[in-house]
């Protein structure tokens, strides 16, 4: 069976406080046999403006979504491209929350197939990442929006588990949780 792993970027940080983050660029790759043998890219038209602070962060325009589908047709061609295939995340609680604040009952589809890497990653190598001596000072997504949270030394962020398994920083999200998962040896491949 094939495995698709996903990435959303949002206009926000979606939390109770800010229900208005949306998802504006949704990537995707799908692989057989521990190669990548088709990738998935669509921007996303939001109804509100994007935070010029999450516009640098994330690498998206206000002029690259004007002309991009709406949300449910860029979510239709996502189910297609996940046809048969099992889908992978990271913090796929997180994803399914927007899913349902934005889509409802339209959710299942995520809520119902996708597979969550991040329990794996703590269950395994939480503690060794957390208590890793990372060269790098940490730039997190909560230093970038200057948010006041505590939080441990070294979180399980997808860039931490990269930098501690040596994984190409530049690669693209999906294409690092693919490799993280090659990294675990109980995923499903």
């Amino acid at each position: 069976m094939d495995r698709v792993f996903y990435d959303f970027e949002t206009t926000g940080i979606f939390s109770d406080e800010e229900s208005k983050a949306e998802i504006c660029r949704i990537e995707a790759i799908k692989c057989r046999d521990n190669a990548i043998i088709d990738r998935f890219s669509t921007f996303v038209n939001v109804k509100n403006r994007v935070r010029e602070s999450v516009s640098e962060y994330i690498g998206i325009s206000e002029e690259s979504l004007e002309n991009a589908p709406d949300l449910l047709s860029a979510i239709k061609s996502f189910e297609d491209f996940c046809k048969d295939s099992m889908i992978f995340g990271y913090r796929t609680d997180l994803d399914v929350g927007l899913f349902e604040h934005h889509l409802g009952e339209r959710a299942r589809f995520l809520k119902d197939k996708a597979v969550d890497i991040y329990p794996s990653v703590k269950d395994q190598y939480g503690e060794l990442i957390e208590n890793y001596d990372f060269d790098e000072k940490k730039n997190s997504v909560l230093e970038k929006f200057d948010i006041r949270r505590k939080t441990k030394k070294n979180s399980l962020t997808v860039e931490n588990v990269c930098r501690y398994f040596g994984i190409d920083k530049n690669l693209s999200y999906p294409e690092k949780l693919f490799e993280i998962s090659v990294k675990l040896n109980n995923m499903p491949l």
